[in-house]
């Protein structure tokens, strides 16, 4: 029993150094955003935070500069296609934050555009690669009417339509 124990000991161990041996590779930054709406008023503030975790071995990290852009989308051959950028702007911050820390920024943006269906993307430049890392890549959206009519009021506009086209024609008849 004792063999096979023993044997048992050195299979986990031989497992474990396997694990330890085998270099593992993680993000050197992590970005993650909060959640977002699938529809918005006009008028309304977008509110989105940003995290960015140094996750480097050693070293600061230093976040330059934040992009954000929407554009207006529409659908064009059953694929949604961009079609005009209403909104692009570019944050500098320039923040070095150290191993194991996270930077928090907080993005408003009124959404004063037209109703449509809208694509949101926030990148996050580093100084780790001149490549950006995306807090949100293609995030779409709607931007709907400020005022919105309940279908019960179209019912009544277009019974009142009706009722005066009839006394209309009743009396025209008479």
């Amino acid at each position: 029993m004792s063999r096979r124990v023993m044997s048992l000991v050195a299979v986990a161990l031989l497992c474990v150094m396997m694990v330890h041996m085998i270099p593992m590779y993680a993000k050197s930054v992590v970005v993650e955003a909060s959640g977002l709406k699938d529809e918005y008023r006009k008028g309304e503030t977008l509110t989105l935070y940003v995290s960015v975790l140094n996750n480097k071995t050693g070293g600061t990290l230093t976040v330059e500069k934040l992009n954000i852009s929407i554009w207006r989308i529409e659908k064009r051959y059953t694929r949604w296609r961009n079609v005009e950028r209403v909104y692009n702007r570019s944050r500098e911050i320039d923040e070095t934050i150290e191993k194991g820390q996270v930077l928090s920024i907080r993005i408003q943006i009124l959404l004063d555009f037209t109703p449509a269906r809208y694509n949101l993307t926030v990148a996050v430049y580093t100084d780790e690669s001149a490549d950006p890392v995306y807090a949100v890549k293609g995030y779409l959206f709607w931007v709907k009417s400020a005022v919105e009519i309940p279908p019960i009021v179209w019912a009544i506009v277009a019974d009142v339509i009706f009722i005066l086209v009839a006394l209309i024609i009743y009396r025209k008849l008479r």
